[in-house]
């Protein structure tokens, strides 16, 4: 994280895994930018992109089966 330009910060602050992994680097190597903000960003987005897949999900399970 800590190599990632200023102008892509957004986009791997957006990742939900981002705080995983620097919290590893963290508690294994002592080095690592991990912060509430972060951790609290990443539940935010984990918890969007699972309600979007589960309106299409439910959108789609009906017609699913024909499809495959």
């Amino acid at each position: 994280l800590s190599v990632v330009p200023d102008r892509y910060r957004y986009i791997i602050d957006n990742n939900p895994m981002t705080p995983v992994i620097e919290g590893f680097r963290y508690a294994f190597i002592g080095h690592g930018t991990i912060s509430l903000n972060s951790i609290l960003q990443s539940i935010l987005v984990s918890i969007i992109v699972f309600l979007i897949g589960l309106i299409i999900f439910n959108k789609m399970e009906k017609d699913f089966i024909d499809k495959i």
